[in-house]
């Protein structure tokens, strides 16, 4: 065998490899349970769909839930332990901040007199921005503290543990 013919073996050899690897690779991707696609993701049975960039959904009980986190962006948010026992889970805000999609404000001054005024003695999440972000209890509310986009990212940890993702 010269040279040339020796050359043209080891092209087909490789050639081979390349192609068998690579329908081998796809045959494997295809068949493997990795519960993940682009447009979708199931954590703890529950499926998590990709609407648009950074836009999430999971289906809870009917209601569609959005997301702008996926939990694995949530990984360092630690709420506090919190039972939402109560049929009725008040949202408290300063109603100076303009905080929208809300259900009561802490006090009367500035709140709209439609809106009840809520305490810390009822089950509820208090939502505040500050300088400095937290999350706590106080009495009975889950107290969450922050720049938008921690508050953002603590309603989007909070709504996937209730939703049961986290």
């Amino acid at each position: 065998m010269n040279k040339m013919e020796k050359k043209k073996i080891w092209i087909g050899i490789f050639l081979s490899f390349i192609l068998i690897s690579g329908t081998l690779g796809l045959f494997y991707e295809n068949s493997s349970d990795t519960n993940t696609s682009n447009n979708e993701i199931i954590i703890n049975g529950i499926k998590i769909q990709k609407i648009q960039d950074n836009v999430f959904a999971v289906d809870n009980n009917g209601i569609r839930v959005i997301f702008n986190y996926l939990p694995e962006d949530l990984q360092n948010i630690t709420l506090p332990e919190f039972s939402l026992l109560s049929d009725k889970i008040y949202i408290i805000f300063e109603p100076e901040q303009q905080i929208r999609a809300v259900t009561a404000c802490s006090r009367e001054e500035s709140c709209d007199i439609d809106i009840p005024v809520k305490k810390c003695d009822n089950d509820a999440v208090y939502i505040s921005r500050k300088n400095i972000s937290r999350t706590y209890l106080m009495e009975k509310c889950l107290v969450l503290e922050g720049s938008d986009i921690d508050l953002n990212m603590y309603v989007d940890s909070l709504n996937y543990r209730i939703s049961g993702v986290k």
